[in-house]
Order: structure tokens, then C-alpha cells, then sequence
């Protein structure tokens, strides 16, 4: 019997638009953390960008705000661990601070900070406040820097409709044509976040942990249809959101390394929940 050769393509690559600028002026928009594998695609494509304007040995201005659901990635250590009820402070601050080491000038936006409470002294040094991502990058465009924008995940569908809450950037987005929104995906990235909600914590995750996540996560999804999604319906994103917490907290108890029991696991997950509401005075 022949097999196919299943070895991973190899084929010459050919540069078929090759670029090269002597003045990049850009602005970047990142209100959300997509990833590749387990590093944000933001920052990667950020440190591609830089890359090459050294490599063409360019001039530069290249500007990132950090806003709505990214913002946490501008806190220090202390700050990022309070806030995501953590011990191991922000994992991407090394990544942040060699960004700003080769010239890239990292802002947060100053309406997103005023929704999570974060103020100047919560901040990775040398990072600014400004008054809001919509005015700064506007006044940047009108200085002629081009705008990039970074979002979470695939945009709607044609004729997909999109309605956005000011600075704290929370959506309802319809698929537009009476179907459920895109099954989102879930990554390393959201079983990490899941171990950081589930009152763990003494910086140490088990296996039974990661396992527990997986499991809760499979568990959620009807797989007894032909064809069905193994991943849980979206419209009970929120929930699978809440059960899957509950379940690596358990496992942290029973593998000895959770630092605190609630009485009401279920409601101190909840409580540790983001919730998606504008203060009125924002509204």
C-alpha cells in the first residue's frame, strides 16, 4: 500500500510585492487580544512592523492604543494581577516594554481606563493616557499617520448588523441573515483566562486543572448530531464562560494549590465576570 506524502510543504517562496519605505507614520488600534498560537497577534505584527523599519533603515512614528477589552495589557504587574485575580503578574509586559525599547509609543485610552478604574500609576512605566482612542487616532489620521486597526476574531457577515457601546466597546453582533453568530473558537489563550477566574491561586496549574477546563468546555457541546460543532453554541457563550471556571477551581481544591474557597464558588465566579454595561454618566 502507498501512502500520500503528508510532509509539510517545502516549495521555494518567491516575494512577489516587495516593499520598502524610507517614513512610516502609523497608528494602531487594538481593542481586543486575537492570537496566534499563544502570543496576541497585536503585538506580534507590531514587532513585524518594527523589524522591517529597521531593516530598510526607515524614519518612523508608530503609535498603539490600547482600548475597550485590551486595556489590561498597559498594567503593571501588581495592577494586571488585582484586576485579573492572579498572582504571576502581566505576562505581557516584557513584550510591551521591548516594543517601546525600539521606538513604538504605547498609549491607553483614557475613557477605557475610567470604566476599569485603572489610573497613571497602575501603567507599565512610559506608557500615556489619552483622552479616548476615537479622538487620538482621529488626530493622528488628520497628521497623516495611517490607521491600523486590530480586532478579536473574524469581522460580521455581509450585511451583518453591529451595535457598539461607547469607550467600554461591548457588542451585539447579529449574523444578519437570521443565523447565530460565528462559533467562536476556544484557544490556550481562554482556557488560561478560565484558570485565572477560578479562585486559584499559588502560581501553580496542574494537569487535573487544564484537564477540568478542556472537559467542562467539551462538555458543554452536543456532539450526537452528524456534523455538529464540538466547541458550545455561542448563545451560551456567557454560561460556558461561568461553568468552565467553576470546574478548574474544583480541581485546583482538589490538587491542593487553591489559595481560597468561597462558600458560593458559582457566585464568586460571577462576581469575577466582566459584565458588559456602560456607568450611566458613559452611557
Amino acid at each position: 500500500m502507498t501512502y500520500p506524502d503528508t510532509t509539510y510543504p517545502n516549495t521555494p517562496l518567491r516575494i512577489d510585492i516587495p516593499v520598502k519605505l524610507d517614513d512610516v507614520k502609523a497608528v494602531y488600534s487594538v481593542a481586543a487580544l486575537s492570537f496566534e498560537e499563544d502570543l496576541p497577534a497585536s503585538l506580534f505584527h507590531l514587532g513585524l512592523i518594527t523589524n522591517d523599519i529597521a531593516d530598510w533603515g526607515a524614519t518612523s512614528e508608530v503609535v498603539v492604543v490600547f482600548h475597550a477589552n485590551a486595556g489590561h495589557v498597559m498594567l503593571d504587574d501588581a495592577a494586571y494581577s488585582a484586576d485579573r485575580g492572579i498572582e504571576t503578574g502581566n505576562p505581557y509586559k516584557k513584550l510591551v516594554t521591548n516594543l517601546m525599547s525600539r521606538g513604538v509609543h504605547v498609549e491607553l485610552c483614557g475613557a477605557s481606563a475610567k470604566v476599569h478604574h485603572y489610573g497613571n500609576g497602575d501603567l507599565i512605566p512610559g506608557i500615556e493616557i489619552n483622552t479616548d482612542a476615537m479622538a487620538r487616532t482621529t488626530q493622528l489620521v488628520q497628521q497623516g499617520f495611517v490607521k491600523n486597526h486590530r480586532r478579536l476574531g473574524p469581522g460580521p457577515q455581509p450585511g451583518a448588523s453591529v451595535s457598539r457601546c461607547g469607550p467600554c466597546g461591548a457588542s451585539d453582533r447579529s449574523a444578519g441573515d437570521g443565523r447565530a453568530p460565528r462559533q467562536p473558537v476556544f484557544s490556550s489563550t481562554e482556557i488560561w483566562r478560565f484558570i485565572e477566574m477560578s479562585e486559584n491561586t499559588t502560581g501553580k496549574v496542574t494537569n487535573g486543572m487544564l484537564l477540568a477546563a478542556a472537559e467542562a468546555v467539551a462538555g458543554q457541546a452536543d456532539v450526537s448530531a452528524p456534523g455538529a460543532s464540538l466547541l458550545p453554541a455561542v448563545e451560551n457563550l456567557r454560561a460556558s464562560s461561568a461553568t468552565t471556571p467553576v470546574a478548574v477551581a474544583r480541581a485546583a481544591a482538589d490538587d491542593g494549590v487553591a489559595t481560597r474557597k468561597p462558600d458560593d464558588l458559582v457566585q464568586a465566579v460571577q462576581e469575577a465576570m466582566w459584565q458588559p454595561v456602560c456607568p450611566d454618566s458613559m452611557s
